[in-house]
């Protein structure tokens, strides 16, 4: 007897077989990628599954692996996995590898297809954008095999979890049924974020167009409060110590921006790739929705005194980019982060980029006082973990650099006024007040704020641990650092 699954691969083949499918430029359909959820298994910690990968069948189970972060959403009720480590685990050795090789030369699409059983619903971070929905997606084989693989599907049971598809705004939201709060309000802090981030860097590729939404205990090895990003998906595990919009309106910002920053489009350690992330989501926030931001504003103001690195990072950033307008005359620190999310997605390079990469490349965009932005910046460090985020992100919280800059710039003290600015560029601060700030204690039992926590300080090089101290003591070395061999950097 033919099975059910073998029946559905052959009308596949079929399909791709036909002219129909040609792609409205022309492209041609070179073959089939397809990978079908057939049923939980051991207890929801595993799913059989079959998939098919340019006419080689694979069949087997994927489970639960507690040393991958993204391999751990998987229960009976919701999966949320990327294709890639769905087909590693089921097929042979060497299978994907050279399947992957022949798809990146690849310009011609591939039909990609996500089946799941009756009952549940297949979303992916193909979705709204163009090249299909809901399971059925035609796509270059080079994007695919660069982006695609890697990012996520989601098999989600109709029983326990709900769908909003909003098509205006290209955006789906799966949560979990016992959800009480307003779904409406984390769709608004995802477009908010998403369109302000888009007029920032520009397009990606890995967007995000489907968030998730999980119970505190949807996931056996994900705790209460984790949430991370695989590009175009982003999972939020729900808090049970934060109970408020708040702190789901602050997390899913944060995660938003990983759709741009993000292993396999700029790779980057946890002073540079958390941060920016943080950094540019508060600002997002903050400007595109400021009802939003208020009620997320207290997540980004605890966890100084306990050394959280999310609260420190922020401040360190906050302070570069608050100088690069005054110093500068224009967001040169946006700028600069552009410059490297271009750089990254052009060239396709591995390179591993940190907060000393974004600090000569916001002094290149200042151009001749790019040396005395960094000056200051070293020299107000170590009051960045005090520093009131508001007040800085507001340009209201002046700062003040005392009697000259206090290390090696070779140039005199800044000037107590900022560089005009044109029409186009944002507003400056004054740069005459010192600063001073009394921190309030972290809220009790609060859990890791933004997203990728796990996932975050497993590749961020140990300064996830750093207090806050240390943090701002460690960069306020490296900024020396810079500025000692600065013509070496290029700057004047």
């Amino acid at each position: 007897m033919v099975s059910r699954s073998a029946l559905v691969m052959v009308a596949l083949l079929l399909l791709a077989a036909s002219p129909m499918l040609a792609g409205a430029e022309g492209r041609r359909v070179a073959g089939v990628v397809s990978i079908a959820f057939i049923e939980p298994v051991d207890g929801g910690v595993g799913w059989r599954v079959n998939a098919s990968v340019l006419g080689v069948n694979c069949s087997g189970v994927v489970r639960v692996n507690p040393a991958y972060l993204q391999a751990r959403a998987l229960s009976g009720e919701l999966v949320v996995l990327p294709p890639y480590y769905v087909l590693v685990s089921i097929c042979p050795s060497g299978v994907v590898g050279g399947v992957v090789s022949r798809l990146e030369r690849l310009n011609d699409s591939i039909l990609f297809v996500v089946r799941a059983p009756p009952g549940f619903v297949v979303r992916s971070g193909l979705d709204w954008r163009g090249y299909g929905f809901g399971g059925v997606y035609r796509v270059p084989g080079w994007m695919l095999a660069r982006y695609y693989l890697y990012d996520g599907v989601v098999v989600a049971s109709r029983e326990s979890y709900a769908v909003v598809d909003n098509g205006t705004v290209g955006f789906s939201l799966v949560y979990y049924r016992g959800f009480r709060g307003d779904p409406g309000v984390l769709v608004s802090a995802v477009v908010a974020v998403r369109d302000r981030v888009s007029g920032w860097l520009g397009s990606s590729p890995r967007s995000p167009v489907v968030g998730v939404l999980v119970s505190p205990r949807g996931f056996l090895l994900l705790a209460p409060g984790t949430g991370y990003s695989l590009g175009g998906v982003f999972v939020v595990v729900d808090s049970l110590a934060h109970n408020d919009p708040g702190w789901r309106v602050h997390v899913f910002a944060h995660e938003v921006v990983h759709g741009w920053i993000n292993d396999g489009l700029v790779y980057g350690d946890f002073s540079f790739a958390e941060a920016v992330v943080e950094l540019l989501a508060v600002r997002g926030l903050r400007e595109e929705a400021p009802r939003l931001y208020r009620l997320a504003s207290r997540y980004t103001g605890e966890g100084v005194d306990a050394g959280e690195p999310y609260a420190v990072w922020l401040r360190v950033h906050a302070l570069l980019w608050r100088l690069s307008l005054d110093y500068c005359g224009f967001d040169a620190y946006t700028a600069a982060v552009r410059s490297i999310f271009n750089e990254s997605l052009s060239s396709g390079s591995v390179r591993i980029y940190s907060v000393l990469d974004l600090a000569r490349r916001v002094a290149g965009e200042c151009g001749s006082r790019g040396s005395l932005l960094l000056c200051a910046w070293g020299r107000l460090l170590p009051r960045a973990p005090g520093l009131d985020v508001d007040g800085v992100l507001s340009g209201s919280l002046n700062l003040s650099l005392g009697r000259g800059c206090g290390c090696d710039c070779g140039r005199p003290a800044p000037p107590t006024a900022s560089p005009p600015v044109s029409a186009a560029r944002a507003p400056t601060s004054t740069v005459t007040v010192t600063v001073t700030r009394t921190v309030e204690p972290a809220a009790a039992g609060r859990v890791s704020s933004p997203s990728s926590a796990v996932a975050s300080s497993s590749r961020a090089g140990g300064s996830g641990g750093l207090g806050a101290v240390a943090v701002a003591a460690v960069v306020a070395g490296f900024a020396a650092g810079l500025l000692v061999g600065r013509r070496g950097l290029g700057l004047i």
